[in-house]
């Protein structure tokens, strides 16, 4: 073994030989929790926004072809995107707002006309149905859990739909659907198209049409596909645009926190720099003799170097180890709850990645290096004279 990585090894353990030192346990605490922190957090970031694209993705089409006006007949259209190449199916549907009046409780809501056979293609709707046979829509509806717990409903209840022209319509409630998001499933119900159109006296109207994808991705590639195809009059807008300050917001929060935590580790760094420095005042008799007995002063900054990379690297792999046990019993246990109402999810999701554990140990690492600059820098240049002097 190299004599100077020996000499790092050893200055590390306390008295005895037996264990670290104190300072030493200390400066690697500090480094593992930064960096478990960082990655736990991260994690904690990725599964929220995942959790949520995905959850917005199943009630909401990936992308969303609209005009300037109403769309009347759009067979030709259907026609035209489903065979670009990359599309998997297209759904027309209309949007209107009215109240849900069941008994003498009333809310207002989010109506979305579909042709089930064709929205359960573009969206996720079958897998959040719960209860109730809704394969034929027609005179039926079908409403959010919560908004059934709200307001008291049951399947085969029977509620009535206002709309803002006042007309006034009521349907059987054939089922509910839960798609663990609060503000759909306490906002949002499905009508069928022709009843929609009743309804509201549309006509033969709609309000667009829903485009599925293979790779949601490269919805903005495939916009401009569309967008070529169906011309200027056509308004295309994919599902980064249409919760575009959602998504925002989500990118900026981590970034924040990403600098945050980076801090913690930067500051978890200083435990190694003052480690050194107290041990260059103490070693400076060792260092005299060591200089005395032929090493030069790129030996002794080398030995003080191998300990904080030391330090930091021991730091950094067991901050990687606790990040990771901790992430994966927060995903199998999910023992933190957090309110649907605010967050639109019960539990508390998180998803490691592999990049984040690179990224985040890389930089810890180079942070604990830079640390340990100073202090090796101070020990290389003490002279043998003067480290001898009281001696």
């Amino acid at each position: 073994m190299d004599y100077r990585l020996f000499l790092a090894t050893r200055q590390m353990k306390s008295r005895n030989g037996k264990f670290l030192s104190f300072a030493t346990f200390i400066s690697i605490i500090g480094i593992a929790l930064g960096v478990a922190a960082t990655i736990v957090v991260m994690g904690v970031m990725t599964g929220f926004t995942e959790e949520i694209r995905s959850k917005i993705l199943g009630l909401k089409p990936n992308i969303l072809v609209q005009t300037f006006g109403t769309m009347s007949d759009i067979s030709q259209t259907l026609e035209k995107i489903e065979k670009i190449n990359g599309v998997i199916a297209s759904s027309p549907v209309i949007w209107e707002e009215g109240i849900i009046q069941y008994r003498n409780r009333a809310k207002g809501i989010i109506i979305k006309g579909i042709d089930y056979p064709k929205e359960i293609k573009v969206t996720d709707l079958k897998k959040y149905i719960k209860g109730g046979d809704v394969s034929s829509s027609k005179d039926g509806i079908l409403i959010g859990e919560e908004l059934a717990k709200n307001l008291g409903i049951r399947i085969s209840d029977k509620v009535s739909i206002i709309s803002p022209q006042l007309n006034s319509q009521e349907f059987k409630v054939k089922g509910f659907f839960n798609s663990g998001m609060y503000e759909y499933d306490n906002s949002l119900v499905f009508l069928s198209l022709e009843d929609t159109q009743k309804l509201f006296v549309l006509g033969n109207e709609y309000s667009g049409i829903q485009v599925k994808i293979k790779d949601v991705f490269k919805a903005e590639d495939m916009k401009k596909k569309l967008q070529s195809v169906l011309g200027p009059m056509c308004i295309v807008k994919t599902w980064q645009e249409t919760d575009r300050t959602l998504f925002e917001a989500l990118k900026l929060e981590k970034i924040a926190m990403f600098t945050i935590l980076t801090l913690i580790v930067i500051v978890a760094s200083f435990n190694i720099a003052s480690t050194l420095v107290v041990m260059v005042m103490e070693k400076r008799r060792q260092i005299g003799i060591l200089k005395s007995l032929g090493a030069t002063s790129g030996d002794i900054r080398r030995i003080f170097l191998y300990q904080g990379s030391i330090i930091g690297f021991c730091g950094t792999i067991s901050g990687c180890a606790i990040g990771f046990i901790l992430g994966i019993v927060l995903k199998k246990y999910h023992f933190i709850s957090l309110p649907e109402e605010v967050y639109s999810i019960s539990s508390l999701p998180i998803k490691l990645e592999w990049s984040v554990f690179v990224v985040v140990g890389l930089l810890a690492f180079c942070i604990s290096i830079l640390a340990t600059i100073y202090p090796s820098s101070r020990a290389s240049k003490l002279g043998v004279a003067e480290t001898l002097r009281y001696e």
